[in-house]
């Protein structure tokens, strides 16, 4: 058999021979019969070899079909029926467009700032390390290499360095190296590489970036404004005024020391423009504005408020206006939850020392949504081309692509059913004890909200802390398991572990019976 296959290479040698720069012309093989086993034979046809193998060009021809594939590279292909229809996603990184075909304003959106650390091959000051320890550099020496570049990645001195493990191994010979003993290692250099990565929201006065790309207008003076979608901050039509940052500055700037633009300016170079800004005016006055309206959600109509009280009532002093503004806050919030809310402050300017009231009198109040309102950015860009002026608007192009400001709109949406199942898993026997805990919850939320002591449970990172907890505390909230596990709490021990709930079970003769079940159940719920 290693005869036949020895035969059947060299018959291809042949044919290859044959065919590409053997003979002027050679007649067409035969086809070749090989044996492979001692029960099988394979017939193979030279004609089928020909689409495995190629005249390798010469290196003229080589250069001729680089310079084709960079011209069909740089034709443009918007007409050709055999690509897909869909546009392809436009790249979020900050690398030029300037191989567009035409000069213009390609991209404008909210971004942050990512510095990626890139090992380069150029040589630097070599890294010189200290044994800490007598140490034997022998069976170990990988491992020993592999902890000292750790070491270097935590050291300060490294500065834009690297080493590596190889380059560990050559400055360490075998042997015994004495504490304090040093080694040169050889270092290499790393680069920063810069990118603006697209980011959907932000919190108000977060530092970030007004990203843009263009296409053939390096040198040229672009202007771009941020506009909102509603009139909630300083109204759709007019720009939204922010802090133009100096972010090569080493320590973050105080806001007092910035000065306030509504026109971002700057000049296109490589093809993209950042500019670095801080969300919020200038004014202390006009931020504490921004942070109320966004804060206390949008006016959305008014709420009356009827004197319940059948002799009416008369504000006395100071301390009896603000509690009987707190009164009628808690009564109008009780009927507005949860969609809305009144407040204290519009309350407080209702009322006045020896002012009288009359049964059934009838105080008219803004009404606001209880949520967190969330605001919606979008860009406006010009640039002056070579000939023309170009124009264009971004973020604004539908419902969803819209820049935030002010928050998740998840963060105040009520807890479901569904975010319990989603988190824990779906538990038939625990849905109507999930559903009443829900139900408790969301409205001591709503209630406490507006008032002096407010439940936080108000944005997506203190819910997940806050039911994380509970998984751990709950086994996912299942009315069938327990925090202490098996163990069996007595009246002494009870009231040690549960304080003032043992207490009061006590009291109300019930704690001795919830000791004596078998489980605990009611004892632990």
């Amino acid at each position: 058999m290693f005869k036949a296959i020895g035969d059947f290479f060299k018959q291809i040698g042949n044919w290859i021979s044959d065919l590409f720069g053997g003979k002027d012309s050679a007649p067409t093989p035969a086809k070749a019969t090989i044996e492979v086993g001692p029960l099988e034979q394979m017939e193979i046809d030279p004609e089928d070899l020909k689409s495995y193998f190629a005249p390798l060009p010469i290196e003229d021809e080589i250069e001729d079909k680089n310079e084709n594939e960079d011209e069909i590279e740089d034709e443009d292909t918007t007409g050709d029926e055999s690509k897909p229809e869909e546009d392809e996603a436009l790249d979020m990184k900050s690398t030029p467009a300037n191989d567009a075909s035409e000069d213009g304003i390609q991209q404008a959106y909210f971004a942050k700032k990512v510095l990626k650390k890139v090992e380069t091959s150029t040589a630097a000051e070599n890294y010189q390390y200290k044994f800490k320890g007598d140490i034997n550099v022998g069976n170990d020496r990988n491992a020993i290499a592999a902890n000292i570049v750790t070491n270097s990645e935590n050291d300060a001195s490294m500065g834009a360095r690297y080493i590596t493990a190889i380059d560990v191994i050559s400055a360490m010979p075998d042997g015994d190296y004495k504490a304090n003993t040093t080694i040169s290692i050889k270092a290499k250099k790393i680069e920063k590489e810069v990118s603006y990565e697209k980011i959907e929201s932000a919190a108000l006065e977060g530092d970030i970036y007004v990203f843009a790309k263009t296409a053939k207008l390096d040198g040229k003076k672009i202007t771009i404004e941020i506009r909102e979608k509603d009139e909630l901050l300083v109204g759709a039509e007019n720009p939204l005024p922010v802090l133009k940052r100096d972010d090569t500055k080493d320590k973050v700037e105080k806001s007092e020391d910035l000065a306030e633009i509504k026109e971002l300016k700057a000049t296109v170079d490589e093809g993209m423009v950042a500019i670095p800004i801080r969300l919020r005016p200038k004014s202390p006055e006009d931020f504490k504005e921004w942070q109320d309206k966004l804060a206390g959600g949008k006016v959305d109509g008014t709420h009356d408020y009827i004197v319940q009280n059948a002799n009416g009532f008369t504000v006395e002093t100071e301390a009896e206006k603000a509690s009987i503004a707190k009164n009628i806050e808690t009564s109008s919030n009780s009927k507005l939850s949860p969609s809305h809310k009144v407040r204290t402050e519009d309350i407080l300017k209702k009322l006045s020392v020896g002012q009288k009231f009359s049964s059934q009198e009838k105080i008219t109040l803004p009404k606001y949504l209880a949520e967190k309102s969330t605001e919606f950015l979008w860009l406006k860009a010009s640039a002056q081309g070579e000939e023309v002026l170009h124009e264009k608007e971004f973020l604004n192009e539908s419902d969803t692509s819209y820049f935030q400001i002010g928050g998740c709109p998840r963060c105040t949406t009520d807890i479901t059913l569904k975010n319990i199942e989603d988190s824990y898993g779906v538990m038939a026997a625990a849905v109507n004890l999930r559903t009443e805990i829900i139900e408790y919850l969301n409205k001591y939320i709503s209630e406490k909200r507006s008032s002096a002591t407010p439940i936080h449970l108000d944005t997506c990172l203190r819910k997940a802390h806050f039911f994380a907890q509970v998984g751990v505390e709950t086994g996912g909230i299942d009315p069938n398991w327990f925090v202490e596990g098996e163990m069996n709490h007595s009246v002494k021990s009870a009231k040690s572990a549960f304080g003032d709930r043992a207490k009061n079970l006590e009291a109300v003769g019930l704690l001795k019976a919830y000791c004596s079940d078998r489980p605990q159940k009611r004892l632990y719920n």
